[in-house]
């Protein structure tokens, strides 16, 4: 385990909080719009991420878990993008925005930005615990 303010579980959980909150402002974006004409329903596309991990080989990529690991040298990770969700449902007006799925979505979203910032609490009292026990 590294040192408390290195936590790579923390990290990844602030990570995944990031990606969650992004999320909930495109279901924003999509509710805000579901009354404009033309608008088209927008999406994180985790593709382009999941390509760069992949490489060019088509297999994922070898990655640092321990520092005195080989370093790889290699950029972050993309962020994902913000693209037009397949809806075929497309209203007369031409928006695809379905806000029953909207709403869906953010329910799910919610509920898992909210259990994982709960995990997080726990986590960092554990290492507190375990800081002032030391």
């Amino acid at each position: 385990m590294g040192g408390i303010l290195t936590d790579r579980t923390l990290a990844l959980m602030g990570h995944s909080l990031d990606r969650l909150s992004r999320t909930q402002q495109v279901i924003g974006h999509n509710v805000a719009n579901v009354d404009t004409p033309g608008y088209r329903a927008k999406t994180l596309s985790f593709d382009a991420t999941l390509e760069h991990a992949m490489g060019a080989s088509g297999q994922l990529a070898l990655a640092r878990t321990n520092a005195r690991h080989i370093d790889p040298a290699a950029p972050a990770l993309a962020e994902p993008r913000v693209v037009d969700r397949d809806n075929p449902n497309m209203r007369v007006d031409g928006n695809t925005v379905d806000i029953n799925q909207e709403m869906v979505h953010l329910v799910e979203t919610g509920l898992k930005y909210r259990a994982i910032a709960q995990l997080a609490s726990k986590r960092l009292a554990l290492l507190k615990t375990i800081a002032t026990e030391s």
